[in-house]
């Protein structure tokens, strides 16, 4: 059995992914889509990137989803 934390990432701050990694957290997903009032594609990969960058080398897998919708 693996734990997950999903997130859309806003609080989810490296001191807290460092934390919760240390109690035994596996994996982290990040929720990151248009919905959020995003800006397009680019800016999704924007903050894709940095949501990696807080939990890189931490032993997490990382993971994202999205929601697909149309307006």
């Amino acid at each position: 059995m693996r734990s997950c934390l999903m997130t859309n990432g806003i609080r989810a701050s490296r001191a807290l992914l460092t934390r919760l990694a240390a109690a035994g957290l596996d994996d982290v997903a990040f929720h990151v889509d248009m919905t959020q009032d995003r800006n397009g594609f680019l800016e999704l990969n924007t903050v894709r990137r940095a949501y990696i960058r807080r939990a890189r080398g931490l032993g997490l897998r990382i993971l994202f989803n999205t929601t697909v919708y149309w307006r």
